[in-house]
């Protein structure tokens, strides 16, 4: 039997790969029942994979008479040498894209672990007939980039970016100092007097890490005057010659590297520039960014031999650059390609970093705070990883390989689907696509930049930037509010909102219903009000607090009994900037509220695990910072929880009060609590929290 598109017979293994046969991942499958997918064409929820889970021992059973089995035996047995055919596979259709094979291990009755993945694809240039269109189109990633490939990919990206209207146009402003690189010797200007429209400067985003015995290449009061003379070429590392030579390839005479272009040990001209950063990013031709890289000494140029996958046991390996191709009997049908997919690196460029069996990220850069806002706010950013060069601006995402590119095509059916109240609670970007459900989070930045979104959106989009940021490496505690400061200027641009230490007035409730409590050494940070999420620190060194926000549920809604009182809110931060450190701040406002006592138990080999205890009732009590000894509560001590909004539950921010000043608290926590009763008679009361 050999079916195909169009055969009237149905492989019993394969099911000739018909989208409307697989499984839609909830255990719905053949009659489009359970999410109610489409049958047939190319509509609202077509775009969404489908998966068909069985043994790999049945794809070699129907190999001999199923063409497509055939294909998939081949490219498993060239990759999958150990010969394991008690392994159970995932097929996984993906409309646009690469057809992927899975192995996968059943969890929890609800998830499967996937790796190692195999992708199955047809070259973008061969205009043969296709075995089925499942075996979408992809490029070939290059063995190995250098100067050249990097500049020519780079400028067939720029072309068709420098078309869209929200990527195009000069800089209105220029950075205050850039290396000018239109001669042999680079060297450091200042560009007061330099028109805007006279230049294009390329930036780069880079880990400045540690090298034994060397000091990362830096201006400072001492070496500015020698910088804005010459600087050496052999004197720069491997990593700033390879921005530089990109940057002239593509015709730019000017670029901004922060070691160089602020005085390092000048606190006041740090200071000045920290907060600059978004119309740096912002305004640049083109961000560079270092995303394998870990110091100023590696390169940009890579042979691809980073191992992008692994199975479970660890003992299959294989170099993203190794593709097996399948040739078809019939010389009219185009070749199928198999390779290791690259999810790794798309997740850790476009979504979350994942943390592979080997302990690494593929791209540390994507792991810090200060390089997720530079993501965020520039037109354009080339990311240069050890597998392969991405590329995402304002209005697409690309990549050597073709993945991303395919993704972002159907974006919008992606966001149609996700905006649909009625499926929110059910379906999520995040569980079903590894490449970028994060990613969109560029294109709702663009929207808000543009002014092309509701400040509702706007409002949402910093919510969700938070709970991201707060998970991001962050070295100096200092830097916690400047290296996100440059996303919150953009924002408050569009929706004119008050700003106040990470929160924002005109959302002020929602903005209160933080939950930290997630990491084990975090610490309350008094520069901060206890109220806002930016004064919990993490004592581990790492800067992730992990801070996130309740509820996600679309039926939320403030409770309507809350007043802020505009006179007794505010914040006053230093050099007067509103994005920097808090120097004093407060809330005052009306609120509903319960009183409450803590209860606490001591679990043998884990912390204290506290709960408040109501009337009519107990619930958890999470602390913001748990191990805080300053923090510390104790049994029987009273406590108030302010209402902030309910949907079956309540959600409450938990305030101690401060001794010795009447009506004024600080936050410990955060709780959620379900009773009719409490949510009626909770009492309005007047209060300051600081």
């Amino acid at each position: 039997m050999t079916p195909d598109k169009n055969s009237d017979i149905i492989c019993s293994t394969c099911l000739n790969l018909e989208y409307d046969l697989f499984d839609d991942g909830n255990g719905n499958g053949g009659d489009g029942t359970g999410l109610g997918l489409d049958r047939g064409g190319f509509g609202l929820f077509r775009p969404f994979p489908r998966y068909r889970r069985l043994a790999r021992a049945r794809i070699e059973e129907t190999s001999k008479d199923c063409n497509i089995c055939r294909v998939l035996h081949q490219g498993m047995s060239n990759f999958w040498i150990d010969g394991r055919q008690d392994d159970q596979i995932c097929i996984e259709l993906r409309p646009g894209r690469a057809l992927s094979v899975m192995r996968w291990e059943h969890y929890c009755d609800s998830l499967f672990i996937v790796t190692p993945r195999l992708d199955y694809y047809i070259d973008m240039n061969d205009t043969r007939k296709a075995l089925h269109e499942a075996f979408g189109n992809a490029s070939h990633i290059l063995e190995k980039l250098d100067l050249d490939s990097a500049v020519k990919l780079l400028k067939y990206w720029l072309r068709a970016c420098e078309k869209h209207p929200d990527c195009a146009g000069p800089p209105p402003r220029l950075p205050r100092r850039l290396l000018d690189i239109s001669s042999a010797v680079p060297r450091l200007i200042e560009t007061q007097g330099m028109q805007p429209g006279e230049t294009q400067y390329m930036t780069l985003s880079h880990c400045w890490g540690t090298q034994v015995g060397k000091t990362p290449l830096r201006t400072t009061r001492d070496t500015y005057a020698q910088r804005t003379l010459r600087i050496e070429w052999d004197d720069l590392p491997r990593l700033f010659q390879d921005a530089i030579l990109i940057a002239k390839g593509l015709g730019c005479q000017h670029i901004w590297i922060d070691s160089l272009c602020i005085i390092q040990d000048d606190k006041e001209d740090w200071a000045r520039e920290a907060v600059k950063m978004a119309d740096i990013y912002s305004y640049g031709y083109l961000n560079l960014a270092a995303a394998s890289g870990t110091n100023s000494s590696c390169t940009l140029f890579h042979q691809r031999e980073h191992l992008v996958d692994r199975d479970a046991r660890g003992d299959i390996r294989y170099s993203c650059k190794d593709t097996h191709a399948i040739e078809l009997p019939e010389a009219n049908m185009a070749t199928i390609h198999v390779r290791p997919g690259n999810k790794h690196t798309h997740d850790s460029v476009f979504g979350f970093p994942i943390q592979q069996s080997a302990g690494e990220i593929p791209c540390p850069l994507l792991d810090r705070a200060w390089v997720f806002q530079e993501k965020l706010l520039s037109r354009r950013s080339a990311f240069f990883a050890r597998s392969e060069l991405l590329w995402q601006c304002r209005e697409s995402t690309c990549c050597e390989c073709g993945d991303v590119d395919s993704f972002w095509k159907l974006q919008p059916q992606f966001e149609r689907m996700h905006r649909s109240p009625p499926w929110q609670e059910q379906l999520s970007l995040d569980a079903f696509f590894g490449v970028d459900a994060h990613g969109l989070s560029k294109g709702v930045f663009s929207s808000i930049i543009s002014k092309k979104c509701s400040i509702q959106t706007a409002r949402d989009f910093w919510l969700e930037t938070v709970a991201t940021y707060t998970a991001k490496m962050l070295t100096m505690e200092t830097d916690r509010a400047l290296a996100i400061a440059g996303i919150a200027q953009r924002i408050r641009e569009f929706t004119k909102d008050t700003y106040l230490a990470g929160i924002w007035l005109e959302d002020l409730p929602r903005g209160l219903l933080w939950m930290g409590g997630f990491v084990d050494n975090a610490a309350r940070n008094d520069r901060f009000p206890s109220w806002s999420w930016l004064s919990v620190s993490d004592a581990s060194g790492t800067g992730r607090t992990m801070v996130t926000y309740a509820p996600a549920e679309s039926l939320f809604a403030v409770d309507d009994r809350i007043q802020i009182i505009p006179a007794g809110t505010f914040c006053k931060t230093a050099e007067n900037h509103e994005f920097d450190q808090v120097t004093s701040g407060q809330i005052e406002l009306v609120a509903p509220v319960i009183p409450a006592q803590v209860a606490a138990r001591k679990e043998p080999e884990r912390r204290q695990n506290f709960r408040l205890d109501f009337e009519d009732g107990t619930t958890p009590l999470r602390l913001d910072c748990p191990e805080d000894r300053n923090e510390m509560l104790h049994a029987g001590d009273d406590v108030l929880c302010m209402l902030i909004g309910a949907v079956e539950s309540m959600f409450m921010v938990v305030l101690r009060p401060v001794q010795g000043r009447h009506g004024v608290y600080r936050r410990v926590g955060y709780a959620a609590y379900e009773s009719e009763t409490a949510l009626r008679d909770a009492k309005v009361h007047r209060m300051i929290i600081i």
